[in-house]
This record gives C-alpha cells, structure tokens and sequence, in this order.
C-alpha cells in the first residue's frame, strides 16, 4: 500500500476485495458487493482500511469465544453467544466493523477458569501488505483458471 492519504479507486477496489475474501460468511460477486458499499456508505474510501482489522479481530474474537464457553457450564448465564457469520452485504450494510463484542476473559466463570487470551493487535502496514499481497496472487490464480475454462 502507498504511503498516500487518499488511493485510487483501483488500490481502494483491490483492499475492499481482499477485506471480502478474508471475510468467511456468504458474498456475492466483487463489483455487486462493492457497488453495495459505496451507495451505502458516503465517505466509503474512509473506511475500507477498517474491514480487514474488523473480520481479524471477529475471527479471533470467535475462537477466544468457543474456548471461553467450552470452560463454562453449559446452561450457565456466563456462556456467550455466538451468532453465526452473516452474509458479507448484511455485514456491510449494517456497518458491523464497528462492532463491539463482549469479552469476560477476565471475570471468573462458574467452572474452572479460563487462561487469559492474547489482546488483538491492530494490523501493521508490513502484515496487511503481506495479506494484500497473499489474496492478490489468489485472485490471479482464479482468474488464470477461469480463463482458462471458457
């Protein structure tokens, strides 16, 4: 990524892309979705950098979840809910990077208690360039595929 405040709408297209193949839930084709974000959204290229870290942080939040409830006993108020993954245009429409989960890690549980996790860390420029970069030849590969079957 350059070191520019403000990137095209190619690089901008490129990141949102890598934040819907990163993302696990249901999604349709990459101009549909990113059409969707951008009519939805009005400073859209403001908060595309915000997708990736959000799905890292839920991805991770959902593992630190399931050992936490496998801790506690099963009818305990201390279990938390895990909702399953939303298709990626709900995801986008109702703005949930900005999502806040609950995280008890510290607050004993009925049952033997729990290790405390590892705090999420933001991503750094150098990983998300590595990431961008993974998903790029990913991209490439399907393309080479797909034109090689028509």
């Amino acid at each position: 990524m350059q070191d520019k405040t403000i990137m095209d709408k190619q690089e901008l297209m490129e990141e949102f892309d890598i934040a819907r193949m990163a993302y696990p839930g249901k999604k349709r084709g990459l101009d549909v979705e990113f059409e969707n974000f951008r009519k939805k959204h009005k400073k859209w290229h403001l908060l595309i950098p915000l997708l990736l870290p959000a799905i890292e942080y839920h991805k991770a939040w959902r593992v630190k979840a399931a050992g936490w409830n496998s801790n506690v006993i099963y009818n305990s108020k201390d279990r938390l809910h895990i909702a399953f993954w939303k298709n990626f245009s709900t995801w986008i429409n109702q703005s949930c990077w900005t999502d806040e989960y609950p995280e008890p890690w510290g607050i004993k549980p009925k049952a033997k208690p729990v290790p405390q996790p590892e705090p999420v860390v933001p991503l750094t420029v150098e990983e998300r360039i590595r990431i961008r970069k993974q998903f790029q030849a990913k991209l490439a590969l399907s393309k080479a595929k797909r034109k090689e079957s028509r």
